[in-house]
């Protein structure tokens, strides 16, 4: 590979690691307001004065939390695996091999959740007709930013961000992956 390829490589890295030390922060902050909303929760139905967004809103910050978590898992290679074959094959060639189609295919999985969120987000026909969201779902019959949450009120377009986030996170990672095993000394390893 060239000075330039070998460049944009590490160029890739680096925002991969930084993005994925940004959604472990996120994780945390994450977890500490579900600890706090479950808490708050259980001390406001113990009186008798329940909350109930408090219950919808944990549970979209559990399904953030969860959706950033397997995409830092990726990153880490950290998932559950099926290592009987990558076991078997000798030699260190024939390994890197598997790697590399492993990393491939996950790539291409996270492209298809690319595809897939743009086509349920939809945003081009949104944007072309200006903003308008009564045309938008008249000709489109898509409600997504327009359903309100349960009890919160607030549009679950919000709560669906996640999708794509988590997606193009995971684009992110398994690129960085796939490049750390094209270019590693030892692949397979943990990054």
């Amino acid at each position: 590979m060239n000075r330039r390829g070998t460049a944009a490589s590490m160029h890739i890295l680096r925002l991969a690691d930084r993005c994925c030390w940004l959604q472990r922060q996120a994780i945390g902050l994450l977890m500490v307001a579900l600890v706090v909303l479950i808490a708050l929760n259980v001390l406001t139905r113990a009186l008798g004065m329940a909350i109930y967004w408090v219950d919808e809103l944990a549970v979209y910050l559990a399904i953030w939390a969860a959706l950033l978590g397997a995409a830092v898992a990726l990153r880490n290679r950290q998932h559950i695996a099926v290592n009987l074959l990558t076991l078997r094959l000798g030699g260190r060639q024939r390994r890197r091999h598997l790697m590399l189609a492993i990393d491939t295919v996950v790539l291409l999985f996270s492209l298809g959740l690319i595809v897939l969120c743009w086509l349920w987000f939809d945003p081009l026909p949104l944007i072309a007709l200006g903003g308008d969201m009564d045309v938008f779902v008249a000709d489109n019959f898509n409600f997504i930013y327009r359903e309100p949450t349960s009890t919160l009120g607030v549009r679950k377009f919000w709560a669906w961000l996640i999708m794509p986030i988590a997606a193009a996170s995971m684009c992110l990672y398994s690129l960085a992956n796939l490049l750390e095993t094209l270019f590693a000394n030892h692949p397979g390893e943990s990054s």
